[in-house]
């Protein structure tokens, strides 16, 4: 480990030093940047200047649909036009979902919206982040994570909101702290329990419940509509009902992305059983700096070794060379 900061007004942190082939990589928080081991080699990362798209939503959103991959319907708007987006909500037929443009982690998120006053209320808290809003059409299913090192899928994961099940005694309150308890039995860092107040204390109110109600015996209570194990939700690795035919589509929308060498997909499935369909998923972010701790340690099935597909990656000359 050595102290380093990319930019010059970061503050020196920690990161993980490999010198591999003549290069000298550096780790840290899911970026990988490296540099050839000769005086005045510039750093660079992993994925190139591809990172740079990937960032923006829209702009991975246009490259998707014009590689003719399934992407929900979509607008984004910068943070001075609420006007304009609020007469793209106003004319739309459908629950709608608000991200940061440049957003990541799960940060700022709002799914499900459905009034105006929660729209103007989410397009607010984005705009006073400072980012661009990306408005697009609220999906259900489930989510599904593929991890793809030097172009080869090494990892495949489900994550599903956090939620409870009721055993016919115990309130949503007490269900809750049961299961942040057995969160933090784990002992695992990238596993977040469930706040309360709940993230979207709506999701308990169309299910006609609160915090003091109690569910029958074996009802599935969901407690919020974004999939992030950070935020409580439950991991289950390598999920082996999983059609491959998902993977093939995930792998031809990389394929859109030119550089991309450690890369995840997130894609939204009706049915993840059933093969895949134009209208039976939708891909939801790209992600050229994926976290590598939630495939290692899930709540449930089996783990993924992405560490080990990295390393040896690397070790197989990793990035092209450049002149």
């Amino acid at each position: 480990m050595i102290p380093f900061r990319r930019r010059w007004k970061e503050p020196r942190a920690p990161w993980l030093e490999m010198r591999i082939g003549g290069r000298i990589y550096l780790a840290r928080r899911a970026a990988i940047i490296y540099r050839e081991n000769v005086p005045l080699s510039r750093w660079r990362h992993v994925n190139g200047k591809t990172v740079h798209v990937t960032s923006d939503k829209a702009a991975s959103a246009e490259i998707l649909r014009a590689a003719g991959c399934s992407v929900a319907p979509f607008r984004s708007f910068r943070r001075t036009e609420p006007e304009e987006a609020r007469a793209y909500f106003d004319s739309s037929s459908t629950e709608v979902c608000l991200k940061p443009v440049h957003g990541w982690a799960g940060l700022n998120v709002f799914p499900a919206i459905r009034d105006r006053a929660d729209f103007d209320h989410a397009f607010g808290v984005i705009a006073t982040s400072g980012d661009d809003v990306f408005v697009e059409r609220h999906l259900s299913g489930e989510i599904v994570r593929f991890i793809f090192v030097g172009g080869r899928l090494v990892g495949t994961r489900i994550v599903r909101p956090c939620a409870v099940t009721g055993d016919g005694r115990s309130s949503v309150a007490d269900l809750i702290a049961a299961e942040n308890a057995w969160i933090l039995a784990g002992n695992v860092p990238s596993w977040g329990t469930i706040a309360i107040p709940l993230l979207h204390p709506d999701v308990l109110e169309r299910q006609g419940l609160d915090l003091s109600s109690v569910p029958a015996e074996g009802r599935y209570v969901p407690l919020s509509l974004v999939s992030n194990v950070s935020k409580g939700g439950r991991s289950i690795g390598e999920p082996p009902d999983v059609h491959p035919s998902y993977a093939e589509e995930a792998k031809r929308a990389i394929a859109a992305f030119p550089g991309l060498a450690i890369t995840a997909l997130d894609v939204m499935v009706a049915d993840y059983r059933r093969p895949a369909a134009a209208d039976n998923h939708w891909i939801l972010d790209v992600n050229s700096a994926p976290g590598i701790a939630t495939f290692h340690f899930v709540h449930e099935g089996k783990p993924a070794e992405v560490a080990d597909a990295v390393i040896d990656w690397l070790l197989d000359g990793g990035p092209a060379r450049r002149n």
